[in-house]
């Protein structure tokens, strides 16, 4: 399930809602959930992606990022090397996903 929370953009040049804010999914598997949340800035870059699992223990991921850049992993408490072979491909998987779910809320709006 994506939810997509948005607001305007220029009112005066586009009077709809455009401008994405978060995308938050939920992913239901048999016997397990993930979440996953991605927060947007004003120009409409990433800044900020959250996956939780309910495995047990319950573990958080979080990222955050600067001109589209990851700047720092946490995965739980600690703080993970933002340039090892993991982080950067995870980054790349994140990046994209988040690419792709603003092409679909686009497309969604009918422009």
């Amino acid at each position: 399930v994506y939810k997509f929370y948005y607001t305007f953009g220029d009112r005066e040049k586009n009077p709809y809602p455009d401008r994405l804010l978060k995308i938050t999914l939920v992913t239901r598997m048999s016997n397990r959930e993930e979440t996953g949340e991605f927060l947007f800035n004003a120009a409409g870059q990433l800044i900020f992606y959250l996956a939780t699992s309910d495995e047990s223990p319950r573990v958080e991921t979080r990222y955050y990022f600067a001109s589209q850049r990851l700047i720092r992993r946490i995965i739980g408490t600690r703080v993970v090397d933002v340039n090892s072979r993991e982080s950067l491909a995870r980054t790349r998987a994140i990046i994209k996903e988040a690419q792709d779910l603003k092409t679909v809320f686009v497309k969604s709006l009918g422009n």
